[in-house]
Order: structure tokens, then C-alpha cells, then sequence
């Protein structure tokens, strides 16, 4: 799973990106995300490059999370596999 934004509402103007997979994942404590202070209720462009090897997530065009796993196995990266 990919989180291109999460807004949790215990955490007030802050969105968060995140990577879930079989080794990246909250069950585990494993999962890869960050975050970035933003206004929620406004309106903003939220977006993710997705390239062959890394993931990169953007709030208004500014970087504030990339991930790269360490291996490029189904666990790690299961994002160049089909599924639906």
C-alpha cells in the first residue's frame, strides 16, 4: 500500500506518506513513512513519483519523504509486481 496522503486526526495540520508492505508495515513497527506540518483544510497538491527504485512524496511541489528499500524483493518492494 501506498499513502500518497494521510491526514490522522489526532494529529492536527500534519500529513503523513507512508510505504506498507510485507517487510514495511505498522503491524511490525516496520512501516516507512514521514511526515509534513501543513494547513489540512487548505488546498494543496499532493503527489508521489513513483520510479523503478524509489518513491518520492511531494506537498505543493516541496519533497518531504523519499523510499528506497534496502532490497528490491516482493517483501521489501512488491510495487513493480501486478496486484489489483
Amino acid at each position: 500500500e501506498i499513502d500518497i496522503m494521510e491526514a490522522v486526526g489526532c494529529t492536527r495540520d500534519k500529513v503523513y506518506g507512508t510505504v506498507h508492505t510485507g517487510r514495511y508495515n505498522h503491524m511490525k513497527s516496520t512501516e516507512k513513512g514521514d511526515s509534513m506540518r501543513t494547513q489540512v483544510a487548505a488546498w494543496h497538491t499532493y503527489s508521489i513519483e513513483w520510479e523503478d527504485r524509489q518513491i518520492r512524496w511531494y506537498v505543493d511541489e516541496t519533497l518531504y519523504h523519499t523510499f528506497s528499500p534496502s532490497a528490491f524483493d516482493s517483501e521489501g518492494w512488491p510495487f513493480d509486481q501486478k496486484f489489483y
